[in-house]
């Protein structure tokens, strides 16, 4: 190819213009696209989401398994104290 562009990177700060902005390229009518990181690493954006929403459960699961464990815990407590003093 020797000494010619193929391409440009451009770093924008929010993330959320980031697709107004590659529109705005594509209106140039130059003989290149834009494509958008978030376009070239779909699987990973999707990966990243399901984890996060894995997280939510998993965390929510021990949770409930400690409020059960310590609601045991209490109840039992609660038994013995009962029967001593009787």
């Amino acid at each position: 190819m020797g000494d010619t562009v193929t391409g440009i990177d451009i770093k924008v700060d929010d993330i959320y213009k980031a697709d107004i902005i590659a529109e705005r390229f594509k209106k140039i009518g130059l003989s290149f696209g834009a494509k958008l990181d978030a376009d070239e690493q779909e699987l990973f954006f999707r990966f990243k989401v399901r984890e996060t929403r894995h997280v939510y459960y998993s965390s929510l699961i021990v949770l409930v398994a400690a409020f059960n464990i310590i609601s045991a815990l209490i109840m039992i407590v609660m038994e013995k104290i009962r029967i001593l003093p009787s």
